[in-house]
């Protein structure tokens, strides 16, 4: 390695998120919209720039990068540990949501934003295209040890007090937790608190009452197969919902399906839900625009699949090709837009993003 480029790792990685803790405090949000798209990375990105002849990205006003490793320095992360690093500000392990291991070794939960938001009386979402019990969401709403007990996640955010949740997942709300006395379903136990359920967004909604709307058995279709209902009209019906809280809302708007067709390595499915992503950020800046005091971030939670656009020397043009199938340790992008987007440049951890909005939340 030359002394050139040592010298320009050294000086990125010693001066981690140095740009962005300088400017903290200048501007607090009244609401956030945080967007996560699931496994992409700046190949993801390349690949919707190239395929799109509206950008949506390009709206931001903040760009910066993040680094994603877990607990421990352990360079590849899953969308557990991954959630709730940019959920709570604490790093995790493969697995666990909402939860961390403190210095005696103890798995302890820790708070997210979100939890933060609902004891100042904000307006709360989840919005996804996977199960509405996945590990992304999860880990903003519950704490487990384990991402895959999802009956008891699915019971766990069942008496989590959410305003709107919408997403897949209707088996697992249809089952008693295993090996449990207790023979309610997580559907028992959202009716028991008032939440109504959705099988069509577009049911009349007592905007009132808390909502879950479950719209497939596990995750929702792909874009390019004609996903309905689709992501920017889940997450504009949860705007029409929590937007009016006079005291601000906090919205997670997950595209997960990014993650999944990259595991699989399939390039058409992956710029369909790119372009779904691009839908959705389209809708929170337009929102924003009407609504100045709103933050916007559009976030990674890691990279999955290393993607490179390159020429295609056969065809012509350009050819999108996977260095693997899994989970990478590349940085990801971050973007921003509105109070406090300023923080969001240069090179950060993932827990910057948690620490950040809680303290956007916590000090308004």
């Amino acid at each position: 390695m030359s002394k050139i480029v040592l010298f320009f790792l050294i000086m990125v990685f010693s001066g981690l998120c140095t740009t962005s803790c300088s400017n903290r405090g200048k501007s607090i949000p009244k609401s956030i919209i945080l967007i996560v798209s699931d496994g992409a990375g700046i190949g993801h990105h390349a690949a919707l720039y190239y395929n799109t002849d509206n950008y949506a990205p390009a709206r931001f006003e903040n760009v910066g990068l993040l680094t994603t490793h877990m607990l421990r320095r352990d360079k590849i992360t899953d969308s557990a540990a991954a959630g709730t690093a940019i959920a709570s500000g604490y790093k995790s392990y493969k697995g666990g949501v909402g939860v961390t291991i403190n210095a005696a070794g103890d798995t302890v939960a820790v708070k997210s934003a979100l939890e933060y938001a609902q004891d100042k009386g904000m307006g709360t979402g989840l919005v996804t295209t996977s199960y509405i019990n996945d590990a992304t969401p999860a880990a903003f709403s519950v704490h487990n040890v384990r991402r895959k007990a999802r009956i008891e996640i699915a019971h766990q955010m069942a008496d989590a007090g959410i305003n709107v949740m919408f997403g897949g997942g209707d088996r697992y709300f249809r089952e008693p937790i295993e090996r449990s006395a207790d023979t309610l379903t997580a559907y028992d136990r959202l009716r028991a608190n008032g939440t109504q359920i959705i099988s069509n967004l577009d049911e009349d909604i007592d905007p009132a009452r808390p909502v879950i709307g479950i719209f497939a058995e596990e995750e929702l279709p792909a874009t390019v197969d004609g996903r309905e209902p689709g992501l920017g009209a889940m997450a504009s019906r949860a705007l029409e919902l929590i937007g009016g809280n006079e005291k601000g809302f906090f919205l997670l708007v997950e595209e997960e399906l990014t993650d999944s067709f990259s595991h699989d390595r399939d390039p058409a499915k992956v710029v369909g839900e790119m372009q779904a992503v691009n839908e959705i950020v389209e809708v929170a800046l337009d929102f924003q625009s009407r609504h100045p005091e709103v933050l916007v971030i559009l976030v990674s939670d890691h990279d999955t699949g290393s993607l490179a656009v390159v020429e295609d020397e056969k065809q012509g043009g350009l050819e999108m090709i996977f260095a693997t199938r899994e989970h990478t340790s590349n940085l990801v992008p971050i973007f921003a837009t509105g109070p406090g987007a300023d923080i969001f440049e240069g090179v950060m951890d993932n827990t910057f993003i948690g620490k950040t909005l809680i303290e956007y939340v916590s000090t308004r």
